[in-house]
C-alpha cells in the first residue's frame, strides 16, 4: 500500500489540518504549499514512489490543493503550476485526468484581483506534530509515513514593503525554537522584534502544547504590516486553542527607543527575545541592536526575570543540548538573533556593532546547526544564516 492510498489531509475539532503522508508526498506537500519554484515541486513529483503521472497521483495532488480553498495560494503560482503539471503529464504520455483539467479552467477564469491584493497568497508550512523538543526529523527519510500538521501565513507577494514577505532567517529561528527545551518557554514571557508575518512566533506556538508560555507580544511598525500580523495570529490561535489570548500584536518603531525607559510597558520584561532577518540595512542594524540591549537590561532589573539558578556554566553546559536553557538560568533574559548574510559590508557592520554592544554576544551558529540537523523547513540560504544569543552577564 502507498502514501496515496493510506495519506490525506485531516481537519480536526479544533481547525488543525493535519497531513499523514508517505516521505515522498510530504515533500511534494510542503514544496507546493510553500511556493517553491514550480520546477522543484515537479521534480519532487517523480520521485518514484509518488507514481507520477498516474492518475491516483494527479487525484493526490487535487486533495492537496483542495486546502488551498481555505488559504489560497497566489493566484498566478497556481496557474502556472497547474500548467506545468499538465504539459508534464502530456510529455510523459499519460492521461490527464478530467477533474484536473476542471480545476485549470477554473483556475483561468478566475479574473485576478485589481490594486494591492493582487498577489495575496497563503503560504503553509508542514511541521511535526508534538511539542518541544522536536529533534532529528525529516521528510527525506523514504519509506516513514509522516505525521504532521499544516500551519497557513497570509503573505503579500512582490511588494515592496518586507514585513509581508517571508524570510529565511525566520524560519531557521523557529527550528532551533523547536530543539530547546520546554523549560525555556513554559510560562515565560516571549518577545519578537520585527514579527512581520509571524512566521517564527506562529510555528512556534504549534509546538508548545506542553510548554505553554505566559505570553508572545509580536511587534512591527506599519499599520498594513501590524493588520496582517493579527490576521496571522488569529489562523494561529483558532488552530492551537491553549495559545488564546496569549499572543498579542503591538506597534514599535526601534528609532524611538533610546534607553530602557523607552520599551512600551507590555514589551518587558520579556524572558526570551527573537529577532530574525532585521539586520538587511547598516542604519536599521543600529537601531535593532540599541533596542535589543534596552530590552535586556529592562527586562534583568525586574526581580521576576532574573530568577538565577545556575552560579556557573560547566563545558558541558557550554557544549549540551540546552545551552540556551544553561545561559537563560544563569544571566536571566536572551535574545536569539538570527540573520542572513546577504551583503559582505552590511555583514561587517553588524559584527562590529554586535562587538561593541554593551552587554554579551554569543555566537552560536554552529551549536544551533548541530541542534537542527538539517532543519524541518524547506527554505534557501541555510549555510548563509548566522545565529547569535544576547544576555546581560551576571556578577
Amino acid at each position: 500500500m502507498n502514501g496515496l492510498e493510506r495519506g490525506g489531509i485531516s481537519v480536526n475539532e479544533s481547525g488543525v489540518k493535519s497531513i499523514q503522508l508517505s516521505s515522498a508526498w510530504l515533500k511534494v506537500t510542503s514544496l507546493l504549499l510553500s511556493h517553491h519554484l514550480v520546477p522543484q515541486v515537479i521534480e519532487a513529483l517523480r520521485v518514484e514512489s509518488c507514481g507520477w503521472p498516474s492518475l491516483d497521483a494527479q487525484y493526490m495532488m487535487l486533495r492537496i490543493l483542495r486546502h488551498c480553498e481555505s488559504y489560497p495560494l497566489s493566484i498566478k503560482y497556481h496557474r502556472l503550476l497547474l500548467k506545468v503539471m499538465v504539459d508534464d503529464i502530456e510529455k510523459l504520455g499519460a492521461e490527464v485526468a478530467d477533474d484536473l483539467m476542471e480545476c485549470v479552467v477554473e483556475a483561468y477564469s478566475t479574473p485576478l484581483p485589481c490594486g494591492s491584493d493582487s498577489d495575496v497568497a497563503h503560504y503553509s508550512y508542514t511541521i511535526p506534530k508534538g511539542s518541544v523538543p522536536i529533534k532529528g526529523w525529516s521528510y527525506n527519510e523514504e519509506g516513514q509515513e509522516k505525521d504532521t500538521i499544516l500551519v497557513p501565513l497570509r503573505v503579500l507577494r512582490d511588494d515592496n514593503l518586507v514585513g509581508m514577505k517571508t524570510w529565511e532567517a525566520g524560519f531557521l529561528l523557529a527550528e532551533l525554537c523547536f530543539a530547546c527545551s520546554p523549560k525555556l518557554f513554559a510560562g515565560k514571557r516571549i518577545l519578537e522584534l520585527g514579527a512581520g508575518i509571524g512566521s517564527t512566533a506562529c510555528l512556534l506556538s504549534h509546538a508548545l502544547s506542553e510548554a505553554v508560555p505566559e505570553s508572545i507580544v509580536l511587534t512591527d511598525f506599519a499599520e498594513v504590516i501590524l493588520e496582517n500580523l493579527e490576521y496571522n495570529v488569529d489562523i494561529c490561535t483558532n488552530a492551537c486553542q491553549y495559545m488564546k489570548g496569549k499572543i498579542i500584536t503591538q506597534y514599535c518603531d526601534w528609532r524611538s527607543i533610546l534607553t530602557p525607559e523607552d520599551i512600551p510597558e507590555n514589551m518587558v520584561p520579556a524572558d526570551v527575545t527573537l529577532i530574525a532577518d532585521c539586520t538587511y540595512s547598516e542604519d536599521i542594524i543600529d537601531h535593532v541592536l540599541r533596542t535589543i540591549a534596552c530590552i535586556i537590561t529592562s527586562s534583568k532589573s525586574h526581580a521576576s526575570s532574573t530568577m538565577l539558578k545556575k552560579q556557573h556554566m560547566t563545558e558541558e553546559d557550554e557544549e549540551g543540548d540546552d545551552l540556551l536553557l544553561h545561559i537563560h538560568e544563569r544571566h536571566g533574559p536572551i535574545a536569539l538573533l538570527a540573520c542572513t548574510h546577504r551583503s559582505d559590508e552590511t555583514f561587517a557592520h553588524l559584527q562590529r556593532e554586535l562587538l561593541r554592544m554593551p552587554i554579551c554576544c554569543k555566537d552560536i551558529s554552529d551549536w544551533a546547526n548541530q541542534q537542527i540537523k538539517g532543519g524541518l523547513l524547506s527554505f534557501g540560504n541555510r549555510e548563509r544564516i548566522q545565529t547569535y544569543c544576547i544576555y546581560s552577564e551576571s556578577e
